[in-house]
């Protein structure tokens, strides 16, 4: 029997859109976009509160937890979130 691509290229499809590792891949994205948010106005919030810099505090504060503890409470948070749905579901 042969397979046309018509019929590759549907089944590849109906596996991704069906699979549950898509599933847990939305979840995962979902709580890593929460996990930026939530690093990021408490790192912000920490960093002006306790910095020493006196010049401009907010501009350390800002460019800080957008390109450093942002992106570490996304990581963290969608790798926890993927363990969380894949264990759960």
């Amino acid at each position: 029997m042969k397979l046309s691509v018509h019929d590759v290229n549907f089944e590849i499809i109906s596996t991704l859109t069906g699979s549950k590792s898509m599933k847990y891949f939305g979840i995962a994205l979902i709580a890593g976009i929460v996990g930026y948010a939530f690093a990021a106005f408490l790192s912000y919030y920490l960093i002006g509160k306790f910095s020493s810099n006196a010049h401009d505090r907010s501009v350390e504060a800002s460019m800080t937890c957008i390109f450093v503890y942002g992106p570490i409470g996304f990581i963290l948070a969608f790798i926890a979130g993927y363990l969380w749905a894949k264990n759960s579901f």
